[in-house]
């Protein structure tokens, strides 16, 4: 009980600590666009693909360094892994700086199988979303959901 009550303490401080960093240095991380093609693409054989953009301002006073964008799939709020997230420019990751002011424009795809419940719609009660986060080490700072 007390070690529980203890790693509670531990978290509400750490979290304090980054909220608190994040006010000292003004970093302000938003997502300003996230848009998905609304059509699949059938690149070769029975793999799909399907586009996404995601836009993301800095909109503090100083540079942020070791970003993250993380996008993943939900069908009825548990999360879906049974596909690949690519880059358009062919590079594996979407790990970024984005400097004061600055904007950054991702491209990227989603790959799965013609057999994924994802290329379909799923079953007609199934709502499926897509979620683009970033990410500052474990803390997210922003983040939007749309309907898939």
């Amino acid at each position: 009980m007390y070690a529980l009550i203890s790693i509670s303490i531990i978290i509400v401080i750490l979290l304090a600590v980054f909220v608190f960093y994040l006010k000292q240095n003004e970093i302000i991380i938003k997502i300003t666009n996230f848009s998905l093609d609304n059509r699949w693409d059938n690149p070769v054989g029975v793999t799909y693909a399907r586009w996404f953009n995601v836009t993301i301002h800095n909109h503090g006073k100083n540079n942020a360094t070791g970003l993250l964008l993380e996008i993943k799939i939900f069908i009825n709020g548990t999360e879906f892994r049974n596909y690949d997230i690519g880059r358009s420019d062919r590079s594996s990751s979407f790990n970024f700086t984005l400097n004061s002011g600055e904007t950054k424009e991702f491209e990227g795809f989603i790959l799965t199988s013609l057999d994924s419940p994802i290329v379909f719609g799923g079953n007609s009660t199934d709502e499926i979303s897509i979620q683009a986060r970033v990410m500052m080490g474990d803390f997210a700072l922003d983040e939007i959901k749309i309907p898939f």
